[in-house]
């Protein structure tokens, strides 16, 4: 996202980053590694780093609002998005319950949160934010994380019903990631407006 100094990026930037997927804690710890590839996972594996990432995502915008950083308008935009990542949590545990599994723990603290960021190589840190522009790029940090699980598990995915659930949660993510662009950018389509293609991992 572009910002005075040259300090920001749009979001094309971020996604040509390559920002890849993973789960809460450990899990996405250990995706980090780039552990071989494994056999075909079922609807349930797939559905966890999903939930990991959300549970991820949920934690970071916990945290942006308590630091109270942003602008009145973003504290609303940042609390109704939340609301909606916990809409998406709250969906995707269910469909992970009636398969027979239990969804990862969620992210207990910043610096839990700091060293699985730092796996899934972004730089920014939850315990490094000092101004709007901050926290505004760590969100939208997540937000392309987020596509980027979607897109992988949706890939995959045997249920047609999750297939349906996960493509209308991308939609949303993607919706999310514009809408925090506009902070920067207000008024600005170009810099604004999401990548065309939005790239998961090995893409």
């Amino acid at each position: 996202m572009d910002t005075e100094g040259g300090r920001g990026h749009t979001r094309r930037e971020l996604v040509r980053r390559g920002l890849a997927v993973g789960g809460a804690g450990a899990l996405l710890l250990d995706a980090a590694r780039g552990e071989a590839q494994a056999p075909p996972m079922s609807d349930a594996q797939l559905l966890i780093p999903v939930i990991g990432t959300e549970l991820l995502a949920s934690y970071g915008y916990q945290q942006v609002l308590q630091l109270q950083l942003l602008s009145p308008l973003g504290d609303r935009l940042a609390q109704r998005l939340l609301d909606q990542e916990q809409e998406h949590i709250t969906a995707l545990t269910g469909e992970l319950a009636s398969l027979g599994h239990t969804p990862p723990p969620p992210i207990a603290s910043i610096s839990e949160a700091d060293q699985v960021l730092a796996a899934r190589q972004v730089p920014e840190r939850l315990s490094n934010l000092h101004t709007a522009h901050d926290a505004i790029l760590l969100l939208s940090r997540f937000e392309l994380m987020l596509e980027g699980a979607y897109i992988q598990a949706i890939k995959d995915f045997q249920s047609t019903r999750l297939l349906r659930l996960g493509g209308q949660i991308l939609a949303n993510e993607g919706q999310h990631g514009t809408m925090l662009s506009e902070l920067l950018h207000p008024g600005d389509v170009n810099k604004a407006v999401p990548a065309p293609n939005v790239l998961g991992v090995g893409t």
